[in-house]
């Protein structure tokens, strides 16, 4: 399973806002040797992480209670691949690096030293490898391994390079650079070279992600003059909008089979999700909530469900939902805000 997250960084998330970046993973997990259960972050008890079934039920506490002195949890994403999670920890000066972790919470393994802002992180089981962004001249897209050897600057360049996303066969790294000023997609391979534009960029273009099977890639963009919905074939050829609409459309997801595309839209006055087909058809309205602000959401594992964290008017609340927008559940039911959900397997 790739993995992405997202950290609180000051300089990095000015970055992330420029180009929307608001998205999680979109690759299904692997059979689970464990229960798979959702992970989510919740503000009860003084803040923290927990899992439950996906029904809502046996919600538990997930503590670190092993982290280096000193240091604190600023973000973290399971890895079905490794059977662990990947975290990013903090120094006192605010220095995040990337660390492996057990299903328990005890630091296994130190990934990067001085990666600074080490955020976004994309994981490729092809390659082993972990990109993220780094500070370089300003953000740039590093690469690490397992192997214990230092983590390397791919991009290093005085623009700033973000939201970096593993081809599902290793062989490139989608990223949005400012680089042509206007962001736009940009693909590299493992290795640092091919530096290869995707399109023309006209207007700013963010939250790339490839097809399951690695032929397409789904991306928003303002170049009709509000952020619409694009696919296109993986070397930038034939872009087509499939939103086509005044509203804002944005943080495309694909579908764990690659049939749908899940995304976020004001087109029915305030932000709701929305499902269709890649070629824009078959669009369905999930929430139907326009008063609420649906943030984070993620696909179930088999594709037939939709779980998000919304505000329900006094916090923050997870859900889950068909994809024909029927059986809308409130999972939490907490005075807590509970967000940012996520797969995670617990033990067998």
């Amino acid at each position: 399973m790739r993995a992405k997250l997202i950290v609180a960084n000051a300089f990095l998330a000015s970055w992330l806002l420029l180009t929307n970046c608001r998205s999680t993973p979109t690759a299904a997990p692997l059979p689970p040797s464990g229960e798979l259960r959702l992970l989510f972050y919740s503000t009860r008890q003084g803040g923290g992480w927990y899992s439950m079934r996906s029904d809502g039920s046996d919600v538990r506490s997930l503590r670190f209670t092993s982290l280096p002195a000193g240091y604190q949890l600023v973000g973290l994403s399971w890895l079905s691949d490794l059977k662990a999670f990947v975290v990013i920890l903090a120094d006192a000066q605010n220095q995040e690096d990337l660390f492996l972790a057990d299903r328990d919470g005890r630091i296994q393994q130190r990934l990067t030293i001085g990666a600074k802002g080490a955020g976004d992180v994309d994981y490729s089981p092809v390659t082993q490898q972990f990109a993220f962004v780094c500070q370089g001249q300003e953000l740039d897209i590093c690469i690490v391994g397992l192997d214990g050897q230092p983590f390397r600057n791919l991009t290093l360049y005085p623009s700033r390079d973000g939201q970096p996303r593993w081809s599902p066969d290793g062989r490139r790294i989608l990223f949005v650079s400012t680089r042509s000023i206007v962001p736009g997609l940009w693909t590299i391979r493992p290795d640092g070279k091919e530096f290869v534009q995707l399109g023309q960029v006209e207007a700013p273009q963010g939250s790339p992600a490839w097809s399951p099977d690695g032929r397409r890639i789904v991306f928003e963009s303002q170049r009709d003059g509000n952020w619409e919905l694009y696919v296109m074939d993986a070397d930038g050829k034939n872009p087509v909008n499939i939103t086509l609409h005044p509203a804002d459309d944005q943080l495309p997801k694909w579908s764990p089979d690659g049939l749908r595309i899940l995304f976020k839209s004001m087109r029915d006055g305030g932000v709701d999700l929305y499902v269709m087909r890649p070629d824009g058809t078959e669009l369905v309205n999930l929430t139907q909530t326009p008063t609420q602000a649906e943030l984070n959401f993620i696909w179930s594992p088999d594709g037939t469900r939709v779980y998000y964290s919304a505000s329900n008017g006094q916090d923050n609340e997870l859900f889950v939902v068909n994809l024909d927008g029927h059986g809308r559940t409130n999972l939490t039911n907490n005075p807590a805000d509970d967000v940012d959900p996520q797969w995670f397997e617990s033990e067998p």
